[in-house]
C-alpha cells in the first residue's frame, strides 16, 4: 500500500528522471556484479522462448460477493495461512480467515483502538505455530493472535521512518521502505528499508539503494506525474531477505536480511516504448476527466517499466508484473526461481494481481467484473 503519493514532474523533469535512472544504472553496472554473491542472466531470447503456464482452479474465496463474509470492496489483504488457507481484508474491513476448501472459519480482532483492535490492516504474516502478527498503519501498531484468532498482544511502535512509501511483513519482523524526496524529481537519493524485528518496538535501517527520486523535498504541492513512470517494486522473503527492483530497466536484486547483496538477476531487454494506443487506453481507464486532463499536461514517459510489481512466495521463488497490455486488457507475470532462473509466465486480467503462493500453488486475486474475489490456483504447463 502507498502511503504518501505525492509524485512530481513535467515532460522535461521527466526526461531528467529517466536520465537519473539511466546514469545510476550505468553506474551499478560497472560494479554491482562483483558486489552480489551470485548473478543470473537471461537473454532475450530466452525469454521469448520460455514456456507460459495454465492456471487449474483449485479454491476461491467470495466470488458470490453476497456471502456475509464477503463485504470487500478491492482485497488489497490477502495472505495465505499455513493451513492452505487465506486471511482477506480490505480497506477499514475485519479480518477474515477462510480454510483450504473456501468456508470462512472465523474473523480475526476488530475495528477500533483497544487491545486486539485495528484500524487498516497493510501487512501480516505467519509465524511458528500458527501465530498471526499483522501492521495496524491506522493505530501504528503489532497486533498478534493465536492460531484460534484470539488477541495475544499489541505493541505501538516507535521510530518509525515516516512518511514511508511501502511496508511488508515476515517471520523475520516488519520492514518499511523510505523513498526521499529531492531538490529536482529524478535526482539520485538513498532510498531506506527500515526493519522492526519481532521483538522490538523500534525501526532500524538495515540497507539503502539509489533511487531516482519522485518529489520534490519539503514541498506540498507536488504536480500529477508523467504517465508510466516507473516505481521501486519490492517484497521480504519469509526469512527476511529483501528482493527489489528500482528502476525501468529488467534488473532485480536480492539482499540478505542484514543488508548484504546476494543475488543479482538481469534480463537483457530492450526499453518498452510508449505507444499512443497505450497512453488512450490507459487515460480511458481513469473515470475523472479532471484527473485525465491533468495526466495529459503531465507528459508521458519515454519507455514504460519492465516490473511493475514484485510478489515473494514461500518457498523463495518470485514472481515480477510486466507493464500491462493495456489494449488487451492483460499482464504478464513471469516467475523467478530462488536462484533467479526465468522458468515460466502467466497471464492474468489488468488489474489482478499474484499474492502469495508455495511450489506449484499460487494465491491470486482476480479483479474484473464479476470480483474482486481470491482463489489458489495450480500451474501446469501444456501437452
Amino acid at each position: 500500500m502507498t502511503v504518501r503519493h505525492r509524485l512530481a514532474g513535467r515532460r522535461v523533469t521527466l526526461r531528467w528522471g529517466m536520465l537519473a535512472l539511466v546514469l545510476v544504472g550505468c553506474h551499478d553496472a560497472t560494479d554491482r556484479s562483483n558486489r552480489f554473491r551470485a548473478r543470473q542472466q537471461s537473454t532475450a531470447e530466452q525469454y521469448g522462448q520460455v514456456a507460459p503456464y495454465m492456471l487449474r482452479e483449485l479454491t476461491t474465496y467470495c466470488r458470490d460477493m453476497r456471502a456475509e463474509a464477503c463485504a470487500f470492496r478491492s482485497l488489497p489483504f490477502a495472505l495465505p495461512t499455513p493451513a492452505g488457507g487465506v486471511v482477506l481484508g480490505d480497506f477499514m474491513k475485519v479480518l477474515v480467515e477462510f480454510d483450504s476448501t473456501g468456508v470462512a472459519v472465523r474473523e480475526i480482532g476488530r475495528l477500533g483502538d483497544g487491545p486486539g483492535e485495528y484500524r487498516n490492516v497493510i501487512a501480516g504474516a505467519f509465524s511458528a505455530g500458527g501465530v498471526l502478527t499483522v501492521f495496524d498503519i491506522g493505530n501504528l501498531r503489532r497486533v498478534r493472535y493465536d492460531s484460534a484468532g484470539r488477541h495475544v498482544e499489541t505493541t505501538r511502535l516507535e521510530d518509525l521512518p515516516i512518511p514511508f512509501e511501502s511496508t511488508r511483513m515476515s517471520s523475520a519482523g516488519l520492514v518499511m521502505f523510505r523513498l526521499p524526496g529531492a531538490e529536482h524529481v529524478g535526482d539520485t537519493v538513498r532510498a531506506g528499508f527500515f526493519r522492526v524485528p519481532p521483538d522490538t518496538t523500534r525501526a532500524i535501517e538495515t540497507l539503502s539503494v539509489d533511487a531516482a527520486a519522485l518529489t520534490v523535498r519539503l514541498s506540498d504541492l507536488q504536480p500529477t506525474p508523467p504517465l508510466f513512470t516507473p516505481r521501486p517494486q519490492w517484497d521480504v522473503t519469509s526469512d527476511g531477505d529483501i528482493v527489489y527492483a528500482g528502476a525501468a530497466d529488467f534488473v532485480i536484486e536480492r539482499y540478505t536480511s542484514s543488508g548484504r547483496p546476494d543475488l543479482l538477476i538481469e534480463v537483457d531487454m530492450a526499453p518498452r516504448p510508449v505507444s499512443r494506443s497505450d497512453v488512450e487506453a490507459r487515460l480511458a481507464r481513469i473515470e475523472h476527466p479532471g484527473q485525465r486532463a491533468a495526466i495529459r499536461r503531465a507528459g508521458v514517459a519515454d519507455a514504460q517499466p519492465w516490473i511493475n510489481a514484485l510478489r515473494v512466495t514461500a518457498d523463495g521463488s518470485f514472481w515480477t508484473a510486466e507493464s500491462p497490455d493495456w489494449t488487451k486488457g492483460s499482464v504478464r507475470w513471469n516467475r523467478f526461481s530462488p536462484d533467479g532462473k526465468l522458468e515460466g509466465y502467466v497471464v492474468l486480467g489488468i488489474d489482478s494481481s499474484i499474492e502469495g503462493g508455495v511450489g506449484d500453488r499460487v494465491l491470486i486475486v482476480v479483479r474484473d467484473e464479476d470480483g474482486p474475489y481470491a482463489g489458489w490456483y495450480l500451474l501446469t504447463r501444456g501437452g
